[in-house]
């Protein structure tokens, strides 16, 4: 083989060498960035997940604060306003009393619970009404007491009142707690699966396998 060409060859070879050099080079800077690129995602993804925990524990005690504030509320579905109440909370409030919370606080005295009906003032601090999901039904009653003792009377004594009254208006009324979106959510997801559900204090309950529990 004539010189020229070897000397050729081994520039070439020698070309071949510093090249896969520089790629062996290079493939251990990647390989140096993708390690510290891991140990990064590795940081990010436990810090990731203590904030989401953190949000979640946030949320669950913001959930949990909105709900301890509706606990002296009630919605009222069925009932049907006159023109003109709806826009005025005393009105409303006055309406709902004497047509609904009075009558169940009275078999709250008949049962011995309570001394005597108070007025109206006494018992509720506002209340207003809310835009109905349906075109057909009066819009649900936001109500809320002065205290958290009339509220459970009324609760106690409803299905006594509601359930028997002779009145058809009356025997239509749902008297419910104020739920908070996510606790209603909860409720509905329950129902939904047919599983016996209910309420109470603003906490949800249900039976499972005979066992009564309470979703967290």
């Amino acid at each position: 083989m004539p010189p020229k060409v070897n000397e050729e060859i081994l520039k070439a070879l020698a070309d071949i060498k510093l090249e896969l050099a520089d790629i062996k080079s290079d493939l251990c800077d990647i390989k140096s960035n993708m390690t510290k690129i891991e140990d990064a995602v590795k940081v990010n993804s436990t810090s990731i997940a203590s904030n989401t925990a953190n949000i979640e524990t946030l949320a669950s005690y913001l959930n949990d604060r909105e709900q301890h504030n509706r606990n002296w509320s009630v919605r009222i579905f069925g009932v049907a306003l006159p023109d003109g109440v709806a826009t005025d909370p005393l009105s409303t409030a006055n309406f709902v009393y004497d047509k609904i919370i009075k009558i169940v606080l009275a078999n709250a005295v008949s049962d011995g619970a309570l001394h005597s009906v108070p007025p109206c003032v006494d018992v509720i601090d506002y209340a207003h009404t809310l835009r109905s999901s349906r075109e057909d039904a009066p819009p649900p009653i936001i109500l809320r007491f002065r205290s958290r003792i009339y509220r459970h009377l009324v609760f106690k004594s409803k299905k006594a009142v509601l359930s028997t009254s002779a009145d058809s208006e009356l025997s239509k009324v749902r008297i419910v707690e104020d739920l908070t979106r996510l606790n209603y959510s909860k409720l509905i997801e329950l129902r939904k699966k047919e599983i016996k559900c209910w309420s109470m204090s603003g906490r949800i309950y249900f039976i499972e396998d005979g066992v009564r529990k309470c979703m967290k």
